[in-house]
């Protein structure tokens, strides 16, 4: 005769699974209805909460600075951006460009973006861009340095609107204009 004790029974054995899948089930759902983590849970979610904060610490003093400007600062924006648009009336192309140029680094410098210069602010500002208004803000400053630099260049209608177009875009994206 078998020993039953010692015997294995398949039908005993998966009841019994069964209820431990069930019993703890219904542990983890109470604990989950009230809040409760088990300790080793919050032992590993404040590890990482603890990481991510020494992570950030440097960024903080960058999300310290508002990236606002002041409303006299606008205004100042915005009457020099009229008289890019009258410089367009009278065709003077290489002054719309470098006048425009002025205003965008202008308000770049002013919104407190990091940066020593136009191209580092305007990197720090991307963030804050969709990815058309950054890439036509560099393009407007190559066409910038070309009206500048080279004696034989000649700026065209054309690109003295498209320059002004992206640079306006960019300031209403940047909510001055």
């Amino acid at each position: 005769m078998k020993d039953r004790r010692h015997s294995f029974n398949k039908r005993t054995f998966y009841k019994k699974r069964r209820f431990e899948r069930w019993d703890s089930k219904i542990r983890y759902s109470s604990r989950h209805k009230s809040n409760i983590k088990p300790p080793e849970h919050q032992v590993i979610e404040g590890f990482f909460a603890g990481l991510w904060a020494l992570i950030k610490w440097p960024f903080l003093r960058h999300q310290a600075k508002k990236a606002e400007l002041k409303e006299l600062d606008k205004e100042k924006v915005k009457e020099r951006w009229t008289i890019v648009e009258n410089l367009y009336k009278r065709t003077d192309f290489q002054a719309v460009i470098i006048e425009a140029d002025k205003i965008i680094e202008y308000t770049l410098e002013h919104m407190n973006f990091e940066g020593e210069n136009y191209a580092q602010r305007l990197k720090s500002a991307q963030p804050r861009l969709s990815s058309s208004v950054f890439n036509s803000l560099w393009h407007a400053r190559r066409s910038r340095n070309r009206a500048i630099h080279e004696m034989e260049y000649d700026i065209t209608s054309f690109e003295a609107k498209s320059v002004k177009d992206k640079i306006e875009r960019a300031l209403k994206e940047l909510k001055v204009l």
